[in-house]
């Protein structure tokens, strides 16, 4: 080997070294041994990145959680805007609110009154069979010596209900007009007594209809089976009805026919009367 040379100057280079073998000159035979060629040593980067195992899975976990708490740390600072109506858009609301309760309210008071007309007439009916009732049991119609008209404008109807529900009061004061004490009908009393509807008012007796105003009743006293008929057309026959009681009711405004030939039961303050005979 030249002299100054070394493996260390020439790495790469093949080497060739001379073994000697036996004490002689003439014994020794070169024997060439190669050594591979030294490859620099080079960093991998997948060695690098030679992990445990669950490592890179925790790391993302930590790098995800980091961005949550950063994500609920902005959200926490941003400010909060309630939501709430502008003063315009409830004032729109209470408009259409309004607007719509003024749509529905005839509707509403036109199926109440027609559930009034309907308790009115069931009513007059009961009122008209208790009379008869009576006049069946007793063989005359209570109180009446003549032909009377009970209720508004005319006589109270107080008399003839104490009689029918077995008061002992007014006329009836000691059963003297029902001595058996039958009750031929009872109607509740009225729940607001100070405005008395569909029922009897105590402190005066009589019953009132379901819009305050006390039920007509007439009666045939004369016993010709012939009452006067209120109208004076559309309510069946004129002047005279070939029956011997009818009852009636003045309706929502509480006028009406109250004597003998009023008026037409279509026209006018007639119109919304509710009677027994149609």
């Amino acid at each position: 080997m030249p002299a100054g040379f070394s493996a260390q100057n020439a790495p790469n280079e093949n080497i060739v070294q001379t073994h000697l073998y036996g004490h002689s000159v003439g014994s020794m035979h070169p024997r060439t041994v190669v050594r591979p060629p030294r490859t620099p040593f080079k960093s991998s980067s997948a060695f690098h990145r030679m992990e445990p195992p669950g490592c890179e899975r925790h790391r993302r976990e930590a790098r995800e959680g980091e961005r949550a708490g950063a994500n609920e740390s902005n959200a926490l600072q941003r400010p909060h805007h309630a939501n709430a109506f502008t003063l315009i858009e409830l004032l729109v609301v209470i408009a259409i609110i309004a607007i719509l309760i003024g749509l529905l309210f005839p509707a509403f008071s036109a199926v109440q009154n027609q559930a009034k007309r309907t308790q009115a007439k069931n009513d007059l009916t009961q009122i008209v069979n208790a009379v008869n009732a009576y006049y069946t049991e007793y063989g005359k119609y209570p109180i009446a010596t003549a032909d009377t008209i009970y209720g508004a404008g005319g006589t109270l109807n107080k008399d003839l209900f104490y009689t029918l529900r077995a008061v002992a009061s007014g006329l009836n004061a000691s059963d003297v007009a029902n001595p058996r004490k039958i009750v031929f009908i009872s109607p509740p009393d009225a729940k607001d007594q100070a405005n008395s509807r569909s029922g009897i008012k105590t402190s005066d007796g009589q019953w009132y209809d379901p819009w305050g105003t006390p039920y007509l009743v007439e009666i045939d006293g004369g016993y010709n089976n012939t009452v006067a008929n209120p109208y004076t057309a559309n309510a069946g026959a004129v002047p005279d009805l070939q029956i011997g009681v009818i009852a009636w009711s003045l309706g929502k405004d509480g006028t009406g026919a109250i004597a003998a030939a009023s008026g037409d039961k279509n026209t006018g303050v007639y119109d919304d009367d509710v009677i027994s005979w149609q």
